[in-house]
């Protein structure tokens, strides 16, 4: 539970089964271990957006999530952050008009599918090959 209590929401548990990411009542991205202790944040996110949806990748060290505008302009970003911490990168996917419901991760790392769209309408959208040449295009140190 977040400090101070308050809501979490969009848990996404990891393929290992030992981390659970979620989106804490302070717009914060957090990773808390199954067997308890601190969350540990991995990010804050900007006043008037959101996160949502989460997923992990298959083989846990990174968490796909979906940074939603608000106002009149509604869009989505997908971007992927370490699982352990560190800087968030661009999945080099965005669209207008709408906002991200829901994500998932294919079991190959691939894959994605994700539903988007607004209060009346929601589309079911994948993408191939977009976490491929995301993880080609990252340095190695």
């Amino acid at each position: 539970m977040p400090e101070g209590g308050g809501w979490v929401s969009h848990l996404a548990v990891s393929p290992d089964g030992r981390h659970v990411a979620f989106v804490s009542r302070s717009a914060g991205l957090k990773v808390v271990a199954v067997g308890g202790g601190e969350p540990h944040e991995l990010l804050k996110v900007e006043t008037g957006n959101s996160i949502s949806p989460l997923a992990w990748t298959p083989d846990a060290t990174q968490i796909i999530y979906a940074v939603n505008t608000g106002g009149e302009k509604q869009e989505f970003e997908l971007r992927s952050v370490p699982a352990q911490g560190g800087e968030p990168k661009s999945l080099g996917l965005s669209m207008e008009g709408v906002v991200a419901h829901a994500l998932s991760v294919h079991p190959d790392g691939h894959r994605i599918a994700f539903t988007a769209g607004t209060p009346l309408r929601s589309e079911v959208w994948m993408v191939k090959e977009l976490l491929r040449a995301s993880r080609n295009s990252r340095q190695e140190y």
